[in-house]
């Protein structure tokens, strides 16, 4: 029979009349675009994949936390960029009437409950494995509600950061079994911030600099030649722009990196000796020793954050783990915990995947 709601003072909650038949039919069980239901066995899958990782991270000392599922937006929403902000999801708090957000990522809140909730001295090692909200998928048939597993270094910058992460990254993938048949994965090292110096320098505008960008990490050198004809950028500038999608390989690419980017600001040099200083070949030199190429600037997906390092493992056909760090604010006082981040995808199908950051 078909039933009418009603609140409790007797208005209409909706004019619509909603009957059994309807449901059993279907016609109002339809999820959102992007939200879906995971069911046996899959489920079971993740949830195992997902207890294997937290078990590794425990047993690389890395402590477990769950940060709320919502917040006020001036703390969700520090030190993220503006990408972040458009895939978050607002609502107005009915007690205070201050903005709220629902948690498209975890990194900030895990920085905030660094900062001022845990304030230890010395590096702290924090992990989760929560489920976020977006307001768009990430890809044509991705999720808007994946499951984010991560781990955040905080206060060990400089190399031996990078080698307890980039080394952490490669475990997770094995431990996840998202490697290729025979156990390998190959890391890729970039530095943004080369990018976003030589851009400066050749004083491009945001939107022109985001759609070079583009060109760049996709390798289209049309594309990259059309948006610096567009913008006018021609001499020293236009040429070193256009040498960066060429600048891969192994070990023996920074040389010739230095020598096509010889008059470039200081920037680039300090990026070029952090890359050098990384020695993640020899960290990395395992039973199964991954290889390692370096990129000097990266072609997956742009970095939300401001800038900072690139790091991308593909493993498996169509399947990669993308990592980047990035310069983000100290949010304690007096910058006694400098955050120098890197974040870690793996994507294990559109609901689940990880993120390792260092900070």
């Amino acid at each position: 029979m078909p039933r009418r709601w009603r609140s409790c003072d007797g208005a209409d909650l909706r004019e619509a009349e909603v009957s059994i038949r309807d449901l059993h039919e279907g016609r109002r069980w339809q999820l959102p675009d992007g939200v879906e239901e995971i069911l046996p066995p899959r489920a079971r899958r993740i949830e195992a994949v997902r207890r294997r990782v937290l078990d590794e991270f425990d047993r690389w000392g890395y402590e477990l936390v769950v940060p709320p599922l919502i917040e006020y937006l001036d703390s969700l929403l520090v030190a993220a960029g503006s990408d972040l902000d458009l895939q978050t999801f607002k609502v107005t708090d009915q007690l205070s009437g201050r903005m709220m957000g629902v948690r498209a990522d975890l990194t900030s809140q895990t920085a905030r409950i660094d900062a001022h909730t845990l304030r230890q001295d010395g590096p702290t090692r924090l992990c989760y494995s929560e489920t976020v909200l977006r307001t768009r998928p990430e890809g044509l048939f991705g999720s808007r509600t994946p499951i984010r597993i991560g781990a955040e270094l905080f206060g060990v910058p400089g190399p031996a950061g990078d080698a307890e992460v980039v080394s952490l990254m490669v475990r997770m993938l094995r431990v996840a079994g998202v490697c290729d048949a025979r156990g390998a994965v190959h890391v890729e090292l970039g530095h943004v911030a080369i990018y976003r110096a030589l851009a400066g320098a050749a004083g491009l505008e945001a939107r022109a600099a985001a759609d070079l960008f583009d060109a760049v990490q996709r390798k289209a050198l049309a594309d990259v030649d059309g948006v610096l004809a567009e913008t006018g950028c021609e001499g020293e500038a236009a040429r070193m722009l256009r040498a960066l999608p060429t600048l891969m390989g192994d070990a023996t690419v920074l040389g010739r990196a230095r020598d096509e980017l010889a008059g470039a600001p200081a920037e680039v040099t300090a990026a070029l000796d952090e890359l050098e200083q990384a020695d993640v070949d020899r960290t990395l030199a395992t039973r199964k020793r991954p290889r390692v190429d370096r990129r000097v600037v990266h072609d997956g997906e742009g970095p939300v954050h401001a800038r900072g390092r690139l790091r991308e493992a593909p493993v498996r056909r169509r399947r990669k783990v993308l990592a980047h760090a990035t310069d983000a604010v100290d949010l304690r006082p007096g910058g006694d915990h400098p955050l120098f981040g890197e974040d870690l995808r793996v994507g294990l199908g559109p609901h689940a995947s990880f993120l390792i950051d260092r900070k």
